[in-house]
């Protein structure tokens, strides 16, 4: 018992047991840290141990000691109380490892040894709440009084309870083809309505379908691709929606195993009150759907987490909650500072936050900021504390350095233009969009096909497909590309002009050329063949420390050496528990990012507790020019938390 004592941990997995009572003594959260070090082995001390397994969601391993503690208690007549509290903590890992008649069987036996005893229904899920009223005869004893009618006839009142129990993806999650299938909750003022969400790339369809329309359950609806907005991670909790403009455009789901989380609504509630599983669940849906939109995720995204939608209002409220984390938000542009020295800043009611373009967006603010200024326009970036440094009298102390934006006014700079890919071709005369990718630093076109004078000549490209771009520095009002810096190469530009063909390259003479926004289509492009030096790639660090463990929710980030080939990590990485195989990472997603020369991983389901999680790279992993990394890697997190 004290070996296995040593597991346990602290955890807010569970949200049955987050509010501790009278009833449950010393609770997870007292017991749990402290078993098998400051108190002496025992089965009161192992019984504290097994309630905090339940918290973390490993039902095996509460089985495993509850099970061995009902056994000592049950020749102790002074101890009937702890026996029927063990016993109830039994049957409660029994029905998710085992059956309900398991469950059962451990409800009667608690209501035999204590009668006066009663389960909590605050820290208990109804299902075993259910059980327990089944279990035995209920005229000898008190129970619970049973669910209200009015419950029990609400077809939206049939949704699973979660309460720490592991959830097998396939329950709310799949994928057919072009189709997405979701199952999931629509938060109501009340509690949240089931129905099935199917995203139709094929026909370009996002429908929602309830199960049910008592009460305030919506009518189905239908929109095209078009009218999405935006999808991101919501402030309290779900994911967020908008359809169409405007925030009464915005529509809150959660995936239906953690469809209870919204019993009487959200409201007091925060994103960082879920359990790990429905982060995890959030974060899973928010990039699918983006993915069947054919929007990809910034890789931004995975360093930073999935972005919050949140208000500013809210951001400025609670600041803790939000600093250091990727958000979405919408207000107005504002502008101020000199010609030299611009600044931004988003304006809400009752915020006012400063706006710091990213590499990305930073050419794109500059050459549109006089036209932004006064309209509406929605980030997506990291809020931050500003440095004391950076303010002055009335400066905001919050920023977002933003990676994304979104306005009617930037969408018109683009109307129009094609993918660079796409519109080259037999047209002469072009409008396209491409990355910057400075003066072929990355070796995307042959050295010699620069034309003669061509020192200031840049190259664009798009996925497979580049071109040079002849006659113009990448320049205009208020804003510069380095030809000679790797970082502006994170920005997106638009050409207009006459393209040309020369044995096998473009080339493009333009008219016009203005910093813009890749289409939903287009993706960061990967390393050319430029190399650094001979030396192999290795792995240079990781995130989180491999010393500080992982929580459930966790996303990793692999930092190497130099530049890899992104076409050699499928087959080569994998992911799995230390002595238990490789473990259920079906919908685990692996985002190479250029610019940090790292590797973002997204295990796609919440690792379990007192487990190590492992992440094995193989030589098949390359540089561009075909060196593997040096044997096989294998970096290890001991997964603590909750």
């Amino acid at each position: 018992m004290a070996k296995m004592s040593g597991r346990a941990s602290a955890t807010v997995l569970s949200l049955a047991l987050a509010a501790t009572g009278a009833e449950a003594a010393a609770g997870p959260a007292a017991g749990a840290g402290t078993a098998g070090q400051t108190q002496p082995a025992g089965p009161t001390n192992d019984l504290e141990v097994g309630v905090a397994f339940i918290s973390e969601g490993d039902f095996e391993a509460a089985a495993e000691t509850l099970e061995a503690v009902t056994f000592i208690l049950d020749g102790q007549p002074a101890s009937r109380s702890d026996l029927a509290r063990a016993s109830v903590y039994l049957g409660w890992a029994l029905l998710y490892t085992d059956s309900e008649a398991a469950a059962m069987q451990r409800f009667y036996d608690a209501q035999r040894s204590d009668p006066q005893f009663v389960p909590p229904r605050t820290q208990f899920p109804r299902r075993v709440i259910r059980l327990w009223n089944a279990a035995g005869n209920r005229a000898a004893r008190p129970t619970l009084p049973p669910p209200a009618p009015v419950e029990a006839a609400d077809p939206r009142a049939d949704l699973s309870e979660f309460r720490g129990a592991p959830v097998d993806t396939a329950e709310w999650l799949s994928r057919r083809g072009d189709r997405l299938v979701l199952q999931l909750a629509l938060a109501g003022a009340e509690q949240p309505c089931p129905g099935e969400m199917l995203v139709d790339a094929a026909r370009e369809r996002l429908t929602w379908t309830p199960s049910g329309t008592a009460g305030t359950c919506p009518a189905s609806f239908t929109e095209p691709f078009e009218r999405v907005e935006s999808v991101g991670a919501a402030g309290e909790g779900g994911v967020a929606i908008h359809v169409g403009a405007g925030d009464r455009s915005r529509r809150l789901f959660i995936a239906r195993p953690f469809a209870a989380w919204y019993d009487r609504g959200a409201s007091g509630r925060s994103h960082l009150d879920l359990p790990p599983e429905a982060t995890v669940a959030n974060r899973l849906a928010v990039r699918e759907v983006l993915r069947s939109l054919g929007r990809p995720a910034s890789s931004a995204w995975s360093f930073y987490g999935s972005p919050v939608d949140v208000p500013a209002a809210v951001l400025l409220a609670a600041p803790s909650t939000y600093d250091g984390r990727a958000v979405s938000t919408r207000g107005r542009f504002a502008r101020g500072g000199s010609r030299d020295t611009p600044t931004f800043s988003l304006v809400a009611p009752g915020a006012v936050i400063a706006l710091a373009p990213g590499p990305e967006t930073q050419a794109l603010i500059a050459d549109n900021a006089a036209a932004l200024a006064g309209t509406a326009i929605t980030v997506t970036g990291v809020f931050r504390r500003q440095r004391t440094a950076e303010l002055s009298g009335g400066a905001p102390s919050y920023s977002i350095s933003f990676w994304a934006a979104q306005s009617d006014e930037l969408a018109a700079t683009s109307d129009g233009a094609r993918a660079l890919g796409a519109g080259l071709g037999s047209a002469r005369d072009v409008d396209v969009i491409g990355q910057f990718r400075a003066s072929n630093l990355f070796g995307d076109v042959p050295p010699r096909s620069r034309r003669s004078g061509g020192r200031e000549h840049w190259v664009l490209r798009d996925g497979d497909v580049a071109a040079w771009v002849t006659g113009s520095r990448p320049q205009g009002d208020g804003w510069e590309l380095d030809m000679r810096s790797k970082r502006d190469s994170a920005t997106w530009m638009r050409v207009r002009g006459r393209v040309s063909e020369d044995d096998g390259v473009y080339y493009l003479d333009p008219e016009e050329i203005a910093p813009t926004q890749p289409l939903w289509s287009q993706r960061s492009a990967s390393p050319g063949m430029l190399g650094w030096g001979s030396l192999p790639p290795d792995v240079q660090f990781a995130l989180p420390m491999e010393f500080e463990g992982a929580r459930p929710d966790s996303l990793f980030e692999v930092q190497f050496t130099k530049p890899v080939d992104p076409a050699t990590l499928e087959g080569n990485v994998e992911l799995r528990y230390r002595g238990a195989g490789g473990g259920d990472f079906a919908w685990a997603s692996l985002e190479y990012a250029e610019e940090r020369r790292s590797l973002h991983i997204d295990p796609g389901a919440a690792l379990r507790n007192g487990r190590t999680f492992e992440i094995v790279l193989r030589p098949g992993i390359t540089d561009q020019s075909g060196a593997p990394l040096e044997g096989v890697r294998t970096l290890a997190w001991r997964v603590t938390g909750g």
